[in-house]
């Protein structure tokens, strides 16, 4: 059974292409692009992960996982940023609850395919 992802980022190519890998691999995609819309979404929906840009107008993405880590409702869900200004905080970001990857822009699709691909086999 497939993951159901919610995909945040103000760039619409950048959610074009997440949406594609992940329906590739079997998994239900949802797009939204800013981090007040991705919490709005979260608290009406039943994801099983999150991938998120940081620098969006707005909320941001480091923003939208603070409120997530206030709320127990969402302690099980599986974060990974995708973000091209993450690099100075990769330990950082990798040590808040849930987040599981820091992805640097530009990314390889098939690299990034790959790795989810892996990632979830046997679950």
């Amino acid at each position: 059974m497939g993951k159901r992802v919610l995909i945040v980022d103000d760039e619409a190519a950048i959610r074009n292409i997440w949406t594609h890998v992940f329906r590739r691999l079997g998994h239900e995609a949802e797009e939204v692009s800013n981090g007040t819309d991705a919490l709005k979404a979260l608290e009406s929906g039943d994801f099983d992960v999150l991938l998120t840009d940081l620098r969006m107008p707005g909320m941001s993405g480091l923003d939208l996982i603070t409120a997530l880590e206030r709320d127990e409702r969402f302690s099980g869900l599986e974060i990974f940023v995708c973000s091209g200004f993450a690099e100075d905080r990769r330990g950082q970001l990798l040590a808040r609850r849930g987040v599981k990857r820091v992805i640097d822009k530009p990314f390889r699709v098939s690299e990034e395919v790959k790795y989810f691909r892996e990632l979830w086999t046997d679950q």
